[in-house]
């Protein structure tokens, strides 16, 4: 029983390591999340701005985020001061799960 217990752990921990998301991957999750589809109007100018500015606003999002690499997930901060707003992420298992 206790080869077996040791045996699924192992194998836990690398599914865990295997499957934490890169900084590269965050940033393409929250650059989707701000730039989500809308039938609003102004969701509609902003999506148009997202798309005519993507890889400014990747670049944005990866110059203010931190990532906390803990080998089985890793957790996030991005500060956004132009919005002043702080979004905080656990990436576990190839999802980003927001904590606030």
């Amino acid at each position: 029983m206790n080869k077996t217990l040791t045996i699924g752990l192992v194998l836990s921990g690398f599914v865990l390591i295997f499957t934490n998301p890169s900084k590269d991957a965050y940033v393409d999750s929250v650059s989707q999340k701000i730039c989500s589809d809308s039938n609003d109007f102004s969701e509609v100018v902003k999506k148009i701005v997202c798309i005519s500015n993507k890889g400014s606003i990747d670049t944005g999002i990866r110059l203010t985020t931190r990532r906390d690499n803990y080998l089985f997930f890793s957790f996030y901060v991005t500060k956004l001061p132009v919005i002043d707003t702080e979004y905080r992420t656990i990436g576990i298992l190839g999802n980003f799960i927001p904590v606030k």
